[in-house]
C-alpha cells in the first residue's frame, strides 16, 4: 500500500495524473523532491499536491542538502546525505548516497512501520 518514487522529471500532467489516480485508488505515494536546488512545484511527480513529498537535509547539520529542491510541495525534510544503502552487483553490493531518494526511502520505512502497527489508513 505505499510506493516510493524516487524520480524528477520536469513537470508532466500525465506523470502527476497517474500518481493522482493512485492515490485515488489508496495507495500511500511517498516521492522524492529532486536534487536540482529549484522549487518542486516545477518537477514531477514532487508537484502533486495529495503526494508525500520529501525533502533533503543534513541529519548531522539539521540544514538542507546543497541540492535538494524546496517549496511549498514539500511536506518534511529527512535525513538523505551519506545514506548507506544497497547496489547493483551483487547481494552484498552498498554504496553511500545522498539524495532525496534516499530521505523518501527512510520516510516511506516510517509510513510502512506506522501501517503495520497502527492498521492501513487512507492516503
Amino acid at each position: 500500500s505505499i510506493a516510493v518514487m524516487a524520480v524528477a522529471a520536469p513537470y508532466s500532467c500525465t506523470c502527476n495524473d497517474a500518481v493522482k489516480n493512485a492515490i485515488g485508488h489508496g495507495l500511500h505515494v511517498v516521492v522524492a523532491a529532486g536534487n536540482e536546488r529549484t522549487d518542486a512545484n516545477d518537477w514531477s511527480p514532487s508537484s502533486v499536491a495529495e503526494a508525500i513529498t520529501i525533502g533533503n537535509i543534513d541529519g548531522c547539520t539539521d540544514k538542507m542538502a546543497p541540492k535538494s529542491n524546496y517549496g511549498p510541495a514539500i511536506d518534511v525534510f529527512a535525513p538523505g546525505v551519506k545514506i548507506r544503502s544497497t547496489w547493483i552487483g551483487g547481494k552484498a553490493m552498498t554504496k553511500v548516497l545522498s539524495s532525496t531518494s534516499m530521505a523518501a526511502g527512510q520516510v516511506a520505512q516510517i509510513l510502512a512501520i506506522s501501517e503495520g502497527r497502527d492498521g492501513s489508513k487512507s492516503p
